[in-house]
């Protein structure tokens, strides 16, 4: 079915789209929390979060959404960083729950040609846990997992992910390697993360904490009494690493609110559907929305670096393959790698230039044998020599 009205969209747009292969109907459903009974703003947000998910579901870079009027989008076109267009929206389903709405929407989205060399690459990306900084904050409603549950929720995201990464891998360890907490000026430190990406098998390390779970007790100005619910906060700061070389290179804090409707001497199940379409679960998804993109942006055309894991007979191993965009026929450049500690006694990684150029001669789901494209290579190839796709 989703064929057949792929090809008749493609069809009815032959004029306007230059190729009809990037036109595809997507549908999706977001939510977002009914705040002080406010139906209008909240289908909106509702929406907006579904349009959202349609559009990282393609692989678009999202930064913003334009104003969205009573379900529709208030012109007939939509870009988003010329990379994906929204050329019609439909409401499908309107669903309201004490706490929140539910709507589901099909958009027909036209994606453009990316023009990056690295855009049909994929990084692979491997996830901790992460740890609650302040665990007394985590006593109210019982939640010492949330920050486990969390990250199992991004995990979920970011491996279902259509761009320039993916995620692979949970890593069952929640000791953050945080950016304030994180020096790579130390050989210790660099060698944690690439130990941590080399057991995932992934090319980007991502960690975590959670700094603040507390609770924010409302107050009226009628003698500090209110009815209403308490909010709780959730701030969440996380941190990128190169795999190979334990360098930092993205790191970012997101902080949210929303109103805890469960009472505070009553245990939280994290674990249970009601707790995650919850207005405070709901906000925390939202983040793990923006988190996608965030990353998606920061990787996006990032050039895609793997190790070489198998030596024999000029033919070398590496471990990239179909997951990450590979085909038979790709070039890549080799490094011979090293630890160096310069005057100020801080670690570098030193990476020298093999002379061969590799040419990809077979691939299979997550590594490809590669050869010399002048049938002999230069210098000692070694295991751990990190490759470089051209």
């Amino acid at each position: 079915m989703m064929k057949s009205i792929t090809h008749l969209i493609c069809i009815l747009l032959s004029t306007f789209v230059a190729t009809c292969a990037h036109a595809q109907w997507i549908e999706t459903t977001g939510s977002a929390p009914l705040l002080n009974g406010e139906i209008e703003n909240t289908r909106n947000a509702a929406v907006q979060d579904a349009l959202k998910q349609a559009l990282l579901f393609t692989g678009a870079q999202v930064k913003s959404i334009s104003k969205i009027s009573q379900g529709l989008l208030t012109s007939d076109r939509f870009e988003v960083r010329s990379q994906g267009t929204v050329r019609n929206l439909q409401l499908v389903d309107e669903t309201h729950n004490p706490d929140s709405i539910s709507v589901t929407i099909r958009v027909d989205i036209v994606t453009h040609a990316i023009k990056c060399r690295n855009s049909e690459t994929i990084n692979t990306i491997a996830l901790t846990k992460f740890p609650i900084t302040n665990r007394q904050q985590a006593v109210l409603g019982n939640v010492f997992n949330l920050g486990k549950q969390t990250a199992g929720k991004l995990y979920q995201v970011l491996q279902n992910h259509r761009g320039s990464y993916q995620a692979v891998r949970l890593l069952d360890i929640d000791q953050p390697i945080s950016a304030h907490a994180y020096s790579s000026t130390t050989s210790d430190a660099l060698k944690t993360v690439q130990i941590l990406a080399q057991s995932a098998d992934a090319q980007f390390l991502l960690t975590g904490e959670l700094s603040d779970i507390s609770m924010l007790q409302p107050r009226s100005k009628w003698y500090g009494l209110s009815s209403h619910d308490p909010k709780r906060q959730f701030t969440l700061a996380l941190s990128l690493f190169d795999g190979y070389n334990g360098v930092l290179v993205w790191n970012k804090t997101y902080a949210t609110s929303a109103k805890w409707h469960i009472p505070v001497s009553q245990p939280a199940n994290i674990t249970s559907n009601d707790f995650w379409i919850s207005p405070y679960g709901m906000a925390i998804n939202r983040q793990m929305t923006e988190i996608s993109s965030d990353i998606n942006e920061h990787l996006f055309c990032s050039p895609l670096k793997g190790s070489v894991i198998g030596v024999d007979s000029g033919q070398l191993t590496i471990n990239l393959g179909q997951r990450h965009g590979i085909k038979v026929g790709d070039k890549f450049n080799v490094y011979h790698t090293k630890q160096i500690v310069d005057g100020n006694g801080i670690t570098r990684q030193s990476l020298i230039l093999n002379a061969s150029t590799l040419v990809v001669q077979q691939t299979d789901h997550s590594h490809a044998v590669v050869g010399a494209a002048g049938k002999q290579l230069y210098g000692d190839i070694n295991i751990n020599d990190m490759v470089m796709k051209q």
